[in-house]
């Protein structure tokens, strides 16, 4: 697990919200993460590519890996 410890002017680290973001998501993708007032944390998740609450979790799709998900019927579990 890696965490990043950003300082944003005016925020209250508590107060920030903790997105947990799969170590596998490009490095492109995390920079924009730097650039917001959050928490992040970098796990290996089993689901999802972020996880934002203890309901929530946001997977990621490209267009071609969306249709291949579909095909396999990998996308109904990963629903």
């Amino acid at each position: 697990m890696q965490s990043t410890s950003k300082s944003f002017p005016s925020t209250n680290a508590k107060f920030l919200p903790l997105i947990i973001m799969d170590e596998r998501e490009r490095h492109e993708i995390r920079s924009v993460f730097e650039t917001i007032p959050c928490q992040l944390r970098i796990e290996t998740l089993d689901i999802a590519d972020y996880v934002i609450s203890n309901d929530i979790a946001i997977e990621r799709k490209r267009g071609d890996d969306l249709v291949a998900s579909i095909c396999d019927n990998r996308f109904f579990s990963q629903v």
